[in-house]
């Protein structure tokens, strides 16, 4: 028998998919039609934590008059007193033409929250979110997100990126034709894009109600950098090159954090077209590999037992599960010190696109649909030792369905576990 089936819906997550991607424009061959952001959209969804909720969504395409820049406003309500509101605001092209910003601001409060912390009484010698953990050594409750984060990006003038900051596509039915951006030889001097950005951020997660009576609460802010080498011909839907990316993280302690911390990580994707085919439009072998290494960790031991200090926050840091990796186990289920994760999707476009023909969904402009198969592997651990963390790794498996609307890719994966069973669905691929 199948494991209880659980549900990860985020309805929200559908209508920002036009901000999904990254100082570019897509320009449909032959269709001189603007496409423009719904003005208000109602939407509905359910979730382990927030059960039946209802909502709606505003949008704005063209953002001060930038073709690029998007914004979107959002909030719900749900049978379970939960709510949310998020504003988002997307490749605004700053003064400076190589500099763009993204604007986050977060407020939700969640019933049936679930955080892989210690304090659970039923696990007294286990560490809660361990590669080893029980699926049942959570602290639960009513639980409050609050973030707000803004991400400064600066494009340098290499490779794809000499010709300018804003890429153009070329696309047809949802496939490019032609202003492919990467796809060649790794090489960020001749190919693709090279893109650093900063982003200083606040988070505060906090849980009520624990089991144990205590009360969970993580507070940090810090700063991200990134570079990335974006080497792939379609940054929406790559079939061919690659993505490279490293990044650091630091929390410095400062204000009100909870602890300071330092984490860093490294991602590879790749992406191989398997060309066509009687039934397929496009099939494509997609690839990716993520670690990551808190420097900053700090375990003793004390009469009272181990102590960790400047470690990550549980939803930071070297942490797997949710919407992006090991999709059908729960939100953030592994965190530890170290990770290391693949996964593989296969992914192929039909040639009959019978959803432009049905009631209502003819009005959403869907250039194609998709047929995917995903496998992941994953382990979290005390240490980045690489005997270690390919041992006992935990692996996933499922299929998907996404679909290109308004030049954005919305995906809906159905991913099974040992632990349980998984709906997932939010804007873009998942890699």
């Amino acid at each position: 028998m199948l494991p209880l089936l659980r549900t990860t819906f985020f309805a929200w997550g559908l209508l920002i998919a036009p901000l999904a991607a990254a100082q570019s424009i897509v320009e449909e061959t032959g269709d001189q039609t603007p496409r423009r952001l719904p003005v208000l959209v109602p939407y509905a969804f359910s979730s382990d934590s927030t059960d039946w909720a209802v909502g709606v969504a505003a949008g704005r395409g063209r953002l001060l008059g930038q073709k690029q820049a998007r914004a979107l406003v959002t909030v719900f309500a749900s049978e379970n007193d939960s709510y949310a509101a998020h504003l988002l605001v997307s490749d605004l092209q700053l003064p400076s033409e190589r500099w763009f910003v993204d604007f986050q601001l977060s407020l939700s409060k969640l019933g049936n929250r679930h955080i892989y912390v210690d304090g659970n009484l039923d696990f007294p010698e286990e560490t809660a979110g361990s590669n080893e953990s029980s699926k049942d050594n959570f602290l639960s409750g009513d639980g409050t997100d609050n973030q707000i984060g803004a991400r400064f990006q600066y494009v340098l003038p290499i490779g794809a990126g000499s010709a300018g900051p804003i890429h153009r596509y070329q696309v047809r039915d949802g496939l490019l034709q032609s202003g492919a951006s990467g796809g060649g030889p790794w090489n960020p001097l001749r190919s693709g894009r090279t893109i650093f950005s900063i982003k200083p951020f606040y988070r505060r997660e906090k849980l009520d109600g624990a089991e144990a009576g205590e009360q969970v609460d993580f507070k940090t802010n810090g700063v991200r950098l990134d570079l990335e080498y974006d080497n792939r011909d379609f940054d929406r839907n790559p079939s061919r090159g690659s993505h490279t990316r490293v990044s650091a993280t630091s929390d410095f302690g400062w204000f009100d954090s909870s602890d300071s911390w330092t984490f860093l990580d490294g991602e590879f994707s790749g992406f191989y077209s398997l060309g066509e085919s009687d039934g397929f439009r496009q099939r494509v072998l997609a690839v990716n590999a993520w670690t990551g290494y808190s420097p900053s960790w700090e375990e003793s031991q004390t009469p009272a037992g181990a102590v960790i200090r400047n470690r990550p926050p549980p939803f930071e840091g070297a942490t797997l599960g949710g919407l992006e990796r090991m999709r059908a186990y729960t939100r953030h289920r592994f965190n530890d010190r170290a990770v290391l994760y693949y996964a593989a999707e296969l992914r192929l476009i039909p040639r009959n696109n019978f959803w432009r023909d049905l009631p209502l969904l003819n009005r959403l402009d869907i250039k194609w649909w998709q047929l995917v198969g995903f496998i992941e592997a994953g382990r979290v651990g005390p240490d980045w030792n690489l005997k270690d963390l390919h041992s006992d790794l935990k692996v996933d498996a499922g299929v998907g369905l996404r679909w290109m609307v308004r030049n954005s890719v919305i995906r809906v994966d159905l991913g099974f576990s040992d632990e349980e069973t998984k709906v997932t669905a939010m804007a873009r691929h998942a890699f």
